[in-house]
């Protein structure tokens, strides 16, 4: 698999359904991370500790700073939902623990978890060596993750062409280099596009 960077920065990773996002991040997440699963799948966590709502915190804590990777699975609930990734979120600040905020754009449901991520990316970088957020479109979150991202990870994204174009972002470049393909990825960081690479 081409290695991307994760730790140590802010990252925002974008891309439709069963093109590969997740599968990157699983796989490339730095040590100590606690990956919130706000929808719930629980496929390729192979060797991270997989929790709940029931888990004990301080385990969890200590866990972590054994250097393990850990999946906390949300309730189906959505509201005891929503409030898990509120209390996980405030739990884990100042701690060192690295962060991945999946399904972004379902964050944009609710007004709490909105206000999450804006603070994330605006206050993030004193509470966590690294956050890497999720979505399938750039268009159904903050603006303020993107300008934050240190580095954009594309996957194939649809019906994006408008408003990439509207934030200066090549989409015919990027489009290019994917060219619609599975698996296949462009990194964008402030002064360069990669070239496409492959999970």
């Amino acid at each position: 698999m081409s290695k991307v960077n994760l730790e140590n920065k802010y990252n925002l990773v974008l891309g439709a359904g069963k093109y590969g996002k997740s599968y990157l991040v699983k796989k490339t997440a730095p040590k100590r991370t606690l990956y919130i699963n706000y929808i719930g799948e629980l496929k390729d966590f192979d060797g991270w500790l997989k929790v709940g709502r029931n888990v004990d915190m301080n385990l969890l804590g200590r866990v972590l700073h054994q250097n393990r990777k850990v999946v906390f699975t949300c309730s189906k609930d959505n509201e005891q939902a929503i409030q898990e990734v509120l209390y996980l979120y405030d739990w884990a600040k100042g701690k060192g623990i690295n962060l991945i905020l999946d399904e972004c754009h379902v964050y944009e449901e609710d007004k709490r978890l909105k206000r999450l991520l804006q603070n994330s990316a605006t206050h993030g970088r004193h509470d966590f060596p690294s956050i890497t957020w999720l979505s399938v479109r750039m268009a159904v979150i903050p603006n303020i993750l993107a300008t934050q991202a240190e580095q954009v990870i594309f996957f194939h994204t649809r019906n994006e062409k408008a408003y990439y174009s509207s934030k200066g972002i090549s989409h015919e470049e990027i489009s290019k280099k994917i060219n619609g393909r599975k698996y296949y990825f462009v990194v964008v960081t402030d002064d360069s596009i990669s070239e496409a690479k492959k999970l």
